[in-house]
């Protein structure tokens, strides 16, 4: 069975219309349970640091249980950050579109996951023209907003419901990060964007000099 074009893409739009008051409840749900997690990690890794230090003291430092602390409170390291990325990334805000544009949001790391501020990102069209443009904030986030225009109509040429919607403008974009006014990353994948779309892309920077944040 094939779905008839016009009734897929009326099914996008209608989905579209309803994500921006779905998006933010439970956006706000999970940033308000990754920060009871955040505190109650906080506070294990607070206790297990004052029992590691008796650990210390009662066998010496270099006993197994204060290896097995050592493990412990490594592995709770490492729980916390991953936490703390999953909260950065929970509190990205996708961009308001005027008409006729499409939307990109996310964040710019490193390979550790801190955020890199001032990062100029391009939004290079198939030609390798701009078509957008922004700058990350303190926090490595950004959003841009692409501009997408129709195509000239042929004169005179009668266009049915279906073919309207497969022919509905688009643009091709792909993502290139600069810091210092240094290229450090051109991304793979291109993206091909409608007007209304919005999309995340979150960007990692690898082995260059950043202006680096927390995550």
């Amino acid at each position: 069975m094939k779905l008839d074009a016009s009734y897929t893409e009326q099914q996008r739009k209608t989905v579209g219309e309803q994500l921006p008051a779905i998006v933010p409840a439970a956006d706000a749900a999970r940033l308000a349970g990754l920060g009871a997690a955040l505190a109650l990690q906080g506070a294990q890794q607070f206790a297990l640091t004052i029992n590691r230090a008796r650990n210390a003291a009662k066998y010496g430092p270099a006993a197994d249980q204060v290896g097995a602390m050592d493990v412990r409170l490594e592995e709770g390291e490492q729980a916390m950050q991953q936490m703390l990325l999953a909260q950065a990334r929970a509190q990205l805000v996708p961009p308001q579109l005027p008409a006729n544009a499409a939307g990109i949001f996310g964040r710019v790391s490193d390979q550790d996951g801190n955020g890199i501020a001032r990062a100029a990102i391009l939004a290079l069209n198939q030609a390798g023209g701009q078509a957008a443009k922004a700058t990350t904030s303190a926090d490595g986030s950004y959003q841009m907003t692409v501009p997408v225009r129709a195509a000239a109509a042929a004169r005179g040429r009668i266009v049915t419901e279906s073919a309207a919607a497969s022919a509905e403008p688009s643009i091709v974009i792909q993502l290139q990060v600069s810091v210092g006014g240094k290229i450090v990353l051109t991304d793979e994948e291109m993206l091909t964007l409608r007007a209304g779309d919005i999309v995340l892309r979150e960007l990692t920077v690898a082995g260059a000099a950043t202006d680096k944040t927390a995550a």
